[in-house]
C-alpha cells in the first residue's frame, strides 16, 4: 500500500510524516468498497457507532493535516 519512498519518509519523519495521513486516508477509502457492495446487495449492515466515529475522526484529522501540508507546500513554492 506504500511505495518505497513513502516508507522511507515515514521512517525518517515518524508520526509527523504526511504519508502517515495519506495511509490512513487510503485505508478508509479501501474500506468503502465492501460497504458499497453491501449497500448494493440491499443488506442492512450492523454498525458499531463508537468504532465508526473513531474511524471518522481519524480520517478527518488525517485529511486536515494533509490539507495543512498542501497549503504550506503551496506557499513555499
Amino acid at each position: 500500500m506504500l511505495s518505497v519512498g513513502e516508507r522511507a519518509s515515514i521512517q525518517r519523519a515518524g508520526q509527523d510524516s504526511h504519508f502517515i495521513d495519506a495511509l490512513a486516508a487510503r485505508i478508509v477509502l479501501d474500506a468503502a468498497a465492501p460497504r458499497d457492495r453491501l449497500a448494493s446487495a440491499g443488506a442492512a449492515p450492523v454498525v458499531d457507532a463508537d468504532s465508526l466515529a473513531a474511524l471518522t475522526k481519524i480520517a478527518d484529522e488525517a485529511a486536515g493535516r494533509l490539507q495543512k501540508e498542501a497549503k504550506l507546500s503551496h506557499r513555499q513554492g
